[in-house]
């Protein structure tokens, strides 16, 4: 028996009789680089042997694959002649230190970019995967998205109407018959109509800007950023937009 480091995979060498090895890869118990290598160079074991001659002795590696024979050949070369440390380990240790190191820095600027865009340490994977609600929520008031994020199931809910309906107060459109009976239906935890379930809620949407009892109301705004074609009037339309409003 016999093991061949070889970073994150190895090579294991066992004896099958007194002129025959058994050569087989395997994955490393502790693999060195930080992506480990899971698939191997060859799934199926190939055969050593070693014949004696009046020549001295001879080795055949039998069935390899004819892809890896030039660097297997170059092994053999390194065992048979070099006693000593392999000299490949260094150089694939060097290797995975900066497949390492560059990982840690990928990491950290990742990091950065997370904490930039949520205001603080990055939510659970749940949460962050409800990009564009999540992270409005986030920019206006951060503790508050880890606070609904450990609610259970049904409070969260319960907190997700309770906004729906002041959301629909506020901006004048809970009396509006269709929208009343969705939030009802919400409230009682019964099925949402397809329109506001298929497309994204696109069919609501265009009928939210088509239905003439939908108020119009105009807002102040407040030009925080250099004007552009976006924000160059003062004032705005609430009513949600087929075009840029302002």
């Amino acid at each position: 028996m016999g093991v061949l480091p070889a970073g994150d995979l190895e090579v294991r060498l066992e004896r099958v009789d007194g002129e025959t090895l058994r050569w087989s890869w395997a994955t490393a118990d502790e693999p060195i680089f930080p992506h480990p290598l899971a698939t191997l160079p060859d799934d199926e074991p190939s055969t050593v042997r070693l014949t004696s001659g009046p020549d001295g002795f001879t080795l055949r590696h039998e069935g390899v694959l004819g892809r890896h024979a030039f660097a297997l050949g170059l092994i053999w070369d390194q065992l048979l002649d070099t006693a000593g440390p392999y000299p490949w380990v260094e150089t694939l240790r060097r290797q995975a230190a900066e497949a390492t190191a560059q990982a840690e820095k990928t990491r950290r600027l990742r990091a950065e970019r997370e904490a930039e865009r949520w205001g603080g340490p990055p939510p659970s994977d749940r949460v962050r995967g409800l990009l564009s609600q999540a992270q409005s929520l986030a920019r206006m008031d951060r503790p508050i998205l880890d606070r609904i994020d450990a609610l259970p199931a049904a409070r969260q809910r319960e907190a997700a109407c309770w906004a729906a309906r002041r959301a629909m107060r506020v901006a004048g459109l809970e009396g509006i018959g269709w929208i009343a009976e969705v939030l009802a239906a919400a409230e009682a935890d019964h099925p949402l109509p397809p329109s506001f379930t298929e497309q994204g809620g696109a069919p609501a949407f265009h009928r939210l800007l088509s239905d003439p009892e939908v108020p119009h109301t105009t807002v102040p705004l407040r030009i925080d950023s250099k004007p552009s074609a976006y924000t160059a009037s003062p004032r705005c339309s609430s009513r949600p937009p087929r075009s840029p409003p302002c």
